[in-house]
């Protein structure tokens, strides 16, 4: 089985979250500097490989957040107050170019259902709601909770695969934990596992004094023999879930924060 190729890319800030578009095939993950208090935005193409475009926000230092993508639009939140970090207000991005196609401080992103933005107004007293074109901020019309209730753009998209967490003390995590001990590994707390094809996934944490490792690994999944591993994050400051997924044949992951990793599987 062949090695898997590995396409990196490394920022000057921390992943903070990442989102798969399937109509442009592309992940945009947000990225923050906490030392120079910046926030931006970057879109990477997985049939190029590349990074398509960076968003640098004017004036926006540290108070915006990624939220979702949909209809060929980034959708980005601002914060009502940074004292009391509630969302409200709009920016969109066009998910090609990065270009900022409008924003708006009155309106807080609520749900995305086709080709219908579904916004709350800040300017009302009660929970208010409309519909929004996408790409203008124009609105359509006011609507209520019940007129879309129970339609909902599904969060996880079909193409996108994620892990099976297998937490300490459940049955799977023993299995798991006992196959990876026959190769000197010592998995504690949780194990995420995905079967891609003949591949097998393994993320796992070990204790390595005086820190705790976080290790992502693929084998044949026939043989069980190794077939590529790495460290993901060397010093772990929370153990927990979502350490990587998969799109297509390719795995996704955070290397130590600040690389985001492409790993092109051939099963």
């Amino acid at each position: 089985m062949k090695t898997p190729l590995e396409y990196s890319f490394k920022f000057s800030g921390n992943s903070w979250n990442i989102v798969y578009d399937k109509d442009s095939d592309s992940i945009i993950a947000e990225i923050r500097n906490g030392e120079t208090r910046k926030v931006w935005f970057i879109s990477i193409c997985l049939k190029e490989k590349q990074v398509c475009w960076e968003y640098f926000p004017v004036g926006e230092t540290w108070w915006l957040g990624l939220t979702a993508t949909g209809q060929g639009k980034v959708f980005l939140h601002k914060y009502k107050n940074p004292q009391f970090p509630e969302t409200q207000g709009i920016v969109v991005l066009d998910i090609y170019s990065g270009n900022l196609l409008w924003k708006s401080q009155g309106f807080t992103f609520y749900k995305l259902i086709g080709d219908t933005l579904i916004a709350t107004d800040a300017s009302k007293t009660s929970p208010a709601f409309v519909y929004l074109d996408p790409s203008t901020g124009t609105i359509e019309k006011e609507v209520e909770e019940t007129d879309f209730l129970g339609t909902a753009t599904p969060l996880v998209e079909e193409r996108v695969l994620a892990p099976s967490v297998y937490k300490e003390g459940d049955a799977y995590f023993s299995e798991t934990k006992a196959f990876l001990v026959t190769m000197n590994k010592k998995p504690v707390r949780i194990i995420e596992y995905l079967e891609m094809g003949k591949v097998l996934v393994l993320s796992f944490y070990e204790e390595k004094e005086p820190h705790i490792e976080n290790v992502l690994m693929l084998l044949d999944k026939k043989s069980g023999v190794v077939i590529w591993e790495t460290i993901i994050q060397k010093e772990v400051e929370g153990i927990g879930f979502g350490t990587f997924f998969a799109i297509k044949e390719s795995i996704l992951f955070v290397r130590d924060k600040k690389e985001i990793v492409i790993l092109e599987v051939s099963s």
